[in-house]
C-alpha cells in the first residue's frame, strides 16, 4: 500500500505527464494546420517584408520586395523604399522629397492590400494632382503606429499635405495590445490612461519572433511526413513556444498589475490623438485631411467626435461609396470588394481598384476646393 507521499508524487508525476502530452497535442494541431494554411496559399503575405520593431511593434524591410498571397488567382507584389514606404514596381528606391509633397497615415486601406501600388488612391490622387506621394500605410496598424509615424515623418519630410485614414477599426486597434494577424500573435503599441488621466503608448508587450521562421519555404516544398517534421522544427515549434511562454507572461503581468492597465474610451484616443497630429501639421506647415474609411455606423459617432476638434477637414469618401451602391452592403461587397474565378469568389474584403478611384477622386475634389 503505497504512503500518502507516494500517491501525492504519482499524483503530481501523472499531472504533469498529462500535461506535457496534451500540450505537446495542442502543438501538433496548430503546427498541422498552420502547415496546411501555408500549402493552400491562403491570404498571407511572402518575402522578407516586416520585422519587428521596439517601438511600432513592426514595421516593413527597407527596399525589400514582397508579395500577398491569395488562394484564388495572382499574388500582388509589394515593394518598398530605402525608408520602407510602399511603391510601384519600376519605381525609385529613393524616397522623395521634393515639393509639393502629400504624406498618407493609414492601415491597409491606405497601403492598399491586394491592390498594385500604382491603383492605390495615394498614389492616384499623386498622379491628378501631379505631386509627390509618401505611402505610409501598413496593414495592421491603428492609431498608435499611426500617431508614431506623424510625430516622426511629418517634422522629418514637411508634407504639404497630409492624409489621415479614419476607420473604426483604427480606433479599436489602439486598445489592444495585439494587431490583427492571419495567424499567432503580434504585440503592437497600445493606449493606456495615466492616474493623472492623461494618455499614454505603452510599448509593445515583448520581442515577436513571427517573421524569423522561415516559412516561405515551406510554401513551396512537396508536402508529406518528412517535410512536415522539418517544419516543427524550423517554423512552427519554436514560434508557438515563444507565442505562448509571453503571452502566459503578460496575461500573469495584466493579473497582477490591472490598475497600471486602465484603458481610455475611444472617444479619449480619437480626440487625443486627431488633435496631436494637428498640432503637428500646424507646427510643420503642414495642410491636414482626414479621410473616413469604413461602413461601419459606429465611425459615424467618430465624425462627430472629430468635428469637436479644429484645424482638418473631413473627407467622407465611405459615404459616397455606399451612396454608389445604393446603400446596399451586399452591392458594395460586388462593387468595390475583391472577387476572383469563375464563378466569382470573395478573396478579400479590402477596397478593390475602383473603390480606390473613387476615393482618390474624393480626395483631389475636397483639396481642390
Amino acid at each position: 500500500m503505497l504512503s500518502l507521499r507516494q500517491k501525492l508524487v504519482f499524483t503530481a508525476v501523472t499531472l504533469l505527464l498529462f500535461s506535457v502530452l496534451s500540450y505537446a497535442g495542442i502543438l501538433i494541431h496548430r503546427s498541422f494546420w498552420l502547415y496546411n494554411y501555408l500549402k493552400s496559399h491562403q491570404r498571407g503575405w511572402k518575402g522578407n517584408i516586416f520585422k519587428y520593431d521596439a517601438h511600432m511593434g513592426f514595421v516593413s524591410v527597407p527596399n525589400s520586395t514582397g508579395q500577398s498571397v491569395f488562394p484564388v488567382g495572382p499574388f500582388i507584389p509589394a515593394r518598398f523604399d530605402e525608408n520602407g514606404f510602399r511603391i510601384p514596381e519600376g519605381a525609385s528606391r529613393k524616397t522623395s522629397r521634393a515639393r509639393p509633397l502629400l504624406l498618407f497615415l493609414g492601415c491597409s486601406f491606405t497601403f492598399g492590400d491586394s491592390c498594385l501600388a500604382e491603383e492605390t488612391f495615394s498614389f492616384l490622387v499623386g498622379k491628378k494632382l501631379q505631386e509627390n506621394v509618401i505611402n505610409a500605410g501598413l496593414p495592421g496598424y491603428g492609431l498608435p503606429q499611426m500617431l508614431l509615424r506623424a510625430r516622426d515623418l511629418i517634422p522629418t519630410y514637411k508634407p504639404d499635405v497630409v492624409v489621415v485614414q479614419l476607420s473604426p477599426w483604427i480606433t479599436n486597434r489602439g486598445l489592444l495590445p495585439f494587431a490583427p494577424t492571419y495567424f499567432g500573435r503580434l504585440p503592437q503599441p497600445f493606449f493606456v490612461k495615466k492616474k493623472d488621466g492623461t494618455l499614454a503608448l505603452h510599448p509593445p508587450l515583448f520581442r515577436t519572433i513571427l517573421f524569423d521562421p522561415p516559412m516561405d519555404k515551406y510554401r513551396e516544398t512537396k508536402s508529406g511526413p518528412l517535410d512536415f517534421l522539418a517544419f516543427c522544427r524550423e517554423v512552427s515549434l519554436p514560434y508557438f513556444i515563444h507565442d505562448h511562454f509571453y503571452t502566459h507572461v503578460y496575461r500573469w503581468f495584466r493579473f497582477w498589475t490591472y490598475d497600471h492597465f486602465t484603458l481610455p474610451s475611444k472617444e479619449e484616443m480619437i480626440t487625443a490623438v486627431y488633435s496631436e497630429i494637428a498640432q503637428i501639421c500646424r507646427k510643420n506647415k503642414a495642410r491636414m485631411v482626414v479621410l473616413r474609411l469604413g461602413t461601419d455606423e459606429k465611425s459615424r459617432g467618430d465624425v462627430e467626435t472629430l468635428k469637436k476638434i479644429s484645424g482638418f477637414q473631413i473627407i467622407d469618401a465611405e459615404r459616397v461609396l455606399m451612396a454608389r451602391a445604393g446603400n446596399n452592403e451586399a452591392e458594395y461587397s460586388r462593387l468595390f470588394n475583391h472577387w476572383r474565378g469563375t464563378p466569382p469568389v470573395l478573396v478579400d474584403s479590402h477596397p478593390n481598384p475602383d473603390a480606390h478611384k473613387i476615393i482618390a477622386s474624393e480626395i483631389v475634389r475636397a483639396l481642390k476646393r
